[in-house]
């Protein structure tokens, strides 16, 4: 189906027909939607008649010269129900045929932000029906920067702010788009043009699951400011996907049979020809084995459900089941969980999701960043400093490379294959080889070790599939306000134009040559780079093979260290121009190293003085090694950024030579910006929005509580992790982001916000101390910060150490500079200068560093904080090589003894004897190494907090992951229960709902009457689920041991069953199928003394929750009238929109007319809205009919079943039913 949806800017203008009907000539949309019309009355009618009787109409007329709604659908295609209107939206709902129905919502946002609240409200409620809803149109607002252009700078005000939180809150996901990128425009001249992409379709996860290749389309902007949409709910035509094996085939013994008999069959060639050949017969054999075997997943799934809800309708109906059909009914439910866990195969295979194994465990997330070196210098050679040539390879270390492949280092390298990563055109993943090892072992040994002999590879070896994917947008530079007082310098920030694609096998044959290589082993290289073809994957059909002439290939594991290799040249091209002084290298403070260039993955930055003749030589330099390594430069994309000092006229005639923009803005290295300030807020806005981004597309997936969980521990809360370790990140950032997981990791319900059923501190801290494990990002924040204090502490001789120190410290690490001319961030990190300083110590190397009285040598504290009543002022000044005996390599003990006494003499004289182990090295005191791990570091860092709950043991058991959340939260007694939500100030009686005690989580799990039947029926005695605190304290007891193990689970899960049953019951009375087209119509019809005089209700399908609302009453009045003969009726109904149409005339529903019709004749007729909790009776038929009888009539109290008198008993008593929100 496809819909256009268009923002007209009025339909009686002359231009708008025209283009119209082009648009539907050209795209063939079966639903337009048309807003801001402007049209009413006369105007209305006539395009209506001009649309032909193709199409059926629905209108909400415009308000003077503003707004007003038209939607369009073509007669036959589908069913269109419109159950609501306002002059913001039209809801209506679609049914195609033989085919589910979903929800359309035509938005025309208000330009007034409060009275857009209104629509996300009403879309916030429609969306908490549960049904698949897609929202399409002109919301008039924008969510960020990238969203905008031109006009005033982006800022982020409440109206854009409550904006995300409506769609982050109702997991809405943006369905992107093709064509331009924004689609309302001013069309002001000049500097006053300002587009914004106002105009948009976001959907449900349901929605989108329902429709998988939906697509939208920016069309041309004709006759309207606006341009208009086109949703296509499918695809334009399918296509043929390249054979992929699918994990759900090994769960089938045959395929084990098919894979031995393909491998056994005798094929000619060379090994590498046979085990390529084996694998194109065990496709074919597994393709024809898939389809006349094992079938559909999908469609089996369906009829076996089908199977199983007549059997269960008929033993319904009889009350039992002859023994054949009870053992057809256990074998179907056999299939249907078998063929459950197939699809749950079936689909993580597909979304290559790696953080979730075996239902919610926390598994690893591979997160698999390959950051690459790129350019450096081209030359026949190498050579250092002083021009000797430096080979590189030792002889032993090629006899290392050359050596024969063994046959256990082959399989250690397919065990070390991510399982699930995508195939390549052969279509077999690495867990085929690792499943099907027995039988294809040999085989796949002899086909590498023949590679290795031969220096020469199959061309279907060399075959890669490319999958085109968005281009993200370009980096930006910000705003770079900083001087030089040391003369004018500059920084060019090259681009190169795909670095890997572009890399000639020529030169990198002559640097592996240069390097020193062995010929064996290059040959080996080249075999495996030269030569590939590729295929373009496009929507999932690959196009014709075409074949390379250069390049490496991105993911191969190789390419990282060649690329290395290849850009080494470029940088030793660099230092030789600043040996020769051509080049003068950047010096940050006198005596600080040179720095002329950085390179780093895609980035490369070049300094120097901003001079015409430097710039000439960096010309030379890179035109060099571009025509020799095949590198190309994308000029407009570097960049050269001058200090303020720079002649106007210098800057013209640099950027002439290097045919380079200057970038005016604050320079992005690796993705950090580099200012002489503190960042602000406003430039980190980029790192909210991208994880905003990944929370959008994970909210597609339907994800538990420990899903979410696993998702904010390993991916989300580390995305800023990158910047935070490499800058100082504001406070406001960090807390921004923090509620953005907290939100996510709580979920949302109906679109409104989660419960926070635990304080995020709590949350945060380690699971040892009653948390969850989450890393508080204000705190990893410090922690970051201090670890470059210990870097600068433990690191001297690195270039940052060597630079910060010549700068701020005075050649002293230990001395932080202070004054106002220093970085903020030397400042951030010289609050942590001392604390580290305090948990270093020294090893002994030469002892000439080594202040005796001073520094931590022979414990973790200086000598002078000894408790000691030596006297230390002989030794004040001392060096530890000043204790040696005069011109011999041992201590001198008489001295010792006289500085120290004989204890702490003792003490030193088991030390190692300084002078033949280099330089004395500062150490972490703890790991004694010269580095710091970030766990310890936090340790010391951050406080620890006080808990009396240890919830480690909770994490460490064989509980199931949902179990184990279950049971972290019954020990914080933080389950949703009635009166923790009271406390919460919910508004909610605290009372159990089938008890009336105070429903607190102690009576909800072990004290109502229901959970004390339950643990009674299980038999666990009385005295482990008696309350809360002996429950826990047992469980833990019984994880403690693996004989009693399993009774701990066997309590954990009757406990969460509990728990469950008591949410169906909270929450079920009114339930809809799981495929949300199921549902059922139910009434009740009592006399003026509250007694039922009759009571039914009928299943429906196809149908929506406002259609079932109407089904029941139009029942229920066709009874009262014409069965009971009633002459007074009063409709009582809890859907509040469905009670508004009966009450209103302008209601065009079909069902709407037969009821004012039937009770035209009534003496007298009221429609009545109560709550749902005043009409649990009649809820309770129309569930009951939808899920067990799908037709039930009874004609008397005596007729109803128990549990439905049980509700009409506390009805007539006035019991309370309360709501739970």
């Amino acid at each position: 189906m496809r819909i256009l949806a268009w923002n007209c800017r009025g339909a009686a203008k002359p231009a708008f027909m025209s283009s119209f009907k082009r648009l539907v000539q050209l795209h063939c949309p079966e639903i337009c939607f048309l807003c801001e019309t402007r049209l009413s009355g006369d105007g209305l009618g006539r395009l209506r008649r001009r649309q032909g009787r193709d199409w059926e109409t629905y209108a909400v007329e415009s308000q003077g010269l503003s707004g007003g709604l038209l939607i369009l659908w073509r007669r036959g295609v589908a069913r269109i129900d419109v159950f609501h209107n306002c002059s913001q939206q039209v809801v209506m709902v679609v049914s195609e045929l033989e085919a589910d129905p979903w929800v359309l919502c035509g938005v025309y946002a208000s330009t007034d932000y409060r009275v857009r609240r209104t629509l996300w409200h009403e879309i916030t409620n429609l969306l908490a029906q549960g049904i698949p809803t897609v929202a399409v149109g002109d919301f008039n607002c924008i969510q960020s920067a990238d969203e905008k252009r031109g006009g005033a700078p982006f800022t982020d005000r409440i109206d854009r702010r409550e904006f995300r939180d409506f769609v982050q809150l109702n997991g809405l996901v943006d369905l992107g788009f093709s064509g331009p990128r924004f689609t309302w425009c001013n069309n002001q001249p000049g500097g006053a043009r300002v587009w914004e992409r106002l105009d948009r379709a976001f959907a449900s996860p349901d929605w989108i699951l329902r429709f998988p290749t939906c697509r939208v389309s920016h069309l041309p902007r004709i006759a309207s400011d606006h341009c208009p949409l086109l949703i296509s709910t499918s695809s334009v035509s399918g296509h043929h996907s390249p054979f992929r094996f699918e994990k759900i085939w090994l769960s089938y013994p045959q395929s084990w049979d098919i894979v031995r008999d393909a491998w056994r069959v005798p094929v000619r060639g060379d090994a590498m020809r046979r085990v390529s050949r084996k694998l194109e017969l065990t496709k074919r054999r597994l393709r024809r084995w898939n389809r006349e075997v094992v079938g559909d997943i999908f469609r089996r799934l369906e009829g076996v459900e089908e199977e199983i809800t007549t059997l269960q309708e008929r033993e319904d109906l009889r009350g039992t089941l002859p023994e054949e059909d009870m053992s057809h009914l256990r074998g179907l439910l056999a299939t249907h969980h078998s063929l459950l866990r197939q699809h749950e195969i079936f689909w993580r295979q597909k979304s290559r999701v790696q953080w979730v194994n075996e239902g919610d465990r926390n598994t690893r997330f591979f997160h698999r960043t390959t950051v690459i070196r790129r350019q450096r210098s081209m030359i026949h050679s190498l050579r250092d400093g002083s021009g000797r040539r430096v080979e590189g390879i030792a002889d032993d270390e090629n006899t290392t490379l050359v050596r024969p492949v063994l046959a256990e280092e082959v399989q250690e390298v397919v065990w070390a294959l991510a399982a699930d990563k995508a195939p390549g055109p052969d279509g077999f993943p690495p867990f085929f080889f690792r499943r099907y090892w027995g039988i294809i072992r040999g085989a796949v040994i002899e086909a590498v070790q023949c590679f290795f002999t031969q220096a020469a590879m199959p061309e279907d070896w060399k075959a890669t599939f490319i999958m085109l994917i968005p281009k993200r947008q370009e980096e930006m530079m910000w705003d770079l306000q900083r001087a030089s007082k040391r003369g004018s310098l500059m920084a060019v920030k090259l681009d190169m134009e795909r670095a890997y694609d572009k890399i000639r096998w020529s030169f990198l044959r002559r640097a592996l040559e240069a390097y020193g290589f062995h010929r064996r082993w290059i040959g080996w290289i080249l075999g495996c780079i030269q030569g590939p073809k590729f295929s373009i994957l496009v929507n999932g059909t690959p196009s014709v093979f075409f074949e390379s002439t250069m390049g490496l290939q991105q993911g191969c594991p190789l390419s990282p260290y060649l690329f290395i290799i290849c850009s080494d040249i470029l940088s030793r091209a660099l230092q030789r121009a600043c040996a020769s002084r051509e080049l003068e290298s950047y010096v940050s403070a006198p005596g600080a190293g040179p720095v002329s260039h950085l390179l780093f993955a895609d980035d490369c930055l070049l300094l120097s003085r901003a001079r015409v003749s430097e710039a000439r030589v960096l010309r030379r330099v890179l035109a060099d090694y571009c025509a020799a390594s095949g590198q190309r430069i994308n000029f407009t994309k570097s960049a050269i950024q001058f200090s303020p000092s720079t002649e106007s006229r210098v800057r013209q005639k640099i950027r002439s030579i290097l045919q380079m923009p200057e970038q005016e803005g604050t320079l992005v290295y690796l993705g950090v910006p580099i200012t002489g300030r503190r960042l602000r807020v406003a430039e980190c806005s980029g790192l909210v929005q991208r994880v905003e981004s990944r929370l959008e597309g994970w909210r597609a997936s339907s994800l538990s509580m420990m899903g979410r969980l696993t998702l904010v521990r390993s991916v989300l809360g580390s995305m800023p992790v990158y910047l935070m370790a490499n800058t100082v990140v504001p406070k406001t950032t960090l807390l921004k982001i923090e509620r953005l997981l907290r939100s996510f990791l709580w979920g949302s319900h109906g679109g409104g916000r989660g419960v926070h059923l635990v304080a995020w501190e709590r949350v945060c801290r380690p699971t040892s101390e009653g948390g969850l494990g989450v890393q508080s990002l204000l705190e990893r924040r410090e922690t970051l910060i201090a670890r470059h204090a210990a870097r600068f502490l433990l690191e001297p001789y690195g270039l940052w150490s060597r630079v910060m120190a010549t700068r701020y410290g005075r050649g002293s690490p230990e001395v932080a500079r202070r004054g106002r001319r220093i970085s903020f961030m030397w400042r951030e990190i010289g609050r942590y200068l001392p604390t580290v300083l305090a948990h270093t110590r020294w090893l002994m190397g030469d002892g000439r560093t080594i202040v005796v009285t001073d520094d931590p040598w022979v414990d973790t504290i200086p000598l002078r904080y000894w408790p000691t009543t030596v006297d230390f002022e002989a030794a004040v000044g001392l060096r530890v090589c000043d204790l040696l005996a005069p011109g011999r390599a041992e201590w001198d003990v008489d001295r010792l003894h006289q500085l120290f006494g004989a204890h702490l003499a003792e003490r030193i004289l088991s030390l190692p004897v300084p002078g033949c182990e280099g330089p004395d090295v500062r150490v972490w005191s703890t790991s004694c190494r010269a580095s710091v791990r970030l766990g310890d570091l936090a340790r010391v860092i951050q406080c620890e907090h006080e808990s009396g709950w240890d919830g480690a043991w909770i994490w460490r058991s064989r509980l199931h992951p949902r179990a184990a959340l279950f049971l972290w939260k019954v020990m914080w007694d933080r389950l949703p229960t009635r009166a923790v939500l009271s406390r919460r100030g919910l508004g909610i009686p605290a009372e159990c709902g089938a008890c009336g005690a105070d429903e607190s989580v102690d009576h909800a799990l072990f004290g109502c009457f229901w959970a004390r039947q339950t643990w009674q029926w299980t038999g666990i005695p009385e005295e482990v689920w008696r309350e809360r605190r002996l429950f826990l304290q047992m469980i833990r007891q019984w994880l403690a041991s693996p004989r009693t193990c399993q009774e701990a689970i066997r309590a954990t899960c009757t406990a969460h069953q509990i728990w469950l049953a008591r949410n169906a019951r909270t929450f079920g009375e009114r339930r809809m199928s799981p495929s949300g087209t199921r549902g059922g119509a139910g009434f009740v019809i009592r006399d003026p003394h509250s007694r039922v005089v009759a009571a039914g209700g009928c299943r429906l399908f196809d149908t929506s929750v406002p259609a079932a609302e109407l089904r029941a009453a139009w029942a229920g009045l066709c009874h009262a009238r014409r069965v009971l003969r009633a002459s007074s009726i009063i409709l009582e109904g809890d859907s509040s929109t469905v009670i508004g149409w009966i009450r209103r005339e302008s209601t065009d529903h079909p069902l709407i007319r037969n009821i004012r019709m039937m009770v035209r004749d009534v003496v007298a007729f009221e429609a009545k809205h109560v709550f749902r909790e005043a009409n649990g009776a009649a809820d309770w038929v129309a569930a009951y009919a939808a899920h067990h009888s799908g037709y039930a009539l009874w004609a008397g109290e005596r007729e109803l079943p128990l549990a439905l008198r049980e509700i009409l008993y506390f009805d007539v008593l006035g019991c309370i039913r309360t709501r739970v929100v």
